[in-house]
């Protein structure tokens, strides 16, 4: 910027620029952490039932 006398603002950051809104972006993400943890919680019991008969049948054919 060699001679910005006249004293304009240069037009990169004006006032109406913002940036990233990552307060939402936050909450979104903290939002999905939560949802997708709730259905870990509930998924992850089934499967593992559904597993330990699997294990339970391989150890006894094996």
């Amino acid at each position: 910027m060699a001679g910005n006398i006249s004293g304009e603002k240069p037009p990169v950051l004006t006032g109406s620029f913002q940036g990233p809104p990552w307060g939402q972006y936050r909450a979104m993400l903290h939002s999905w952490l939560r949802d997708s943890a709730r259905m870990i919680g509930m998924v992850l019991p089934m499967v593992l039932s559904a597993c330990l008969p699997i294990k339970w049948l391989l150890e006894l054919l094996l």
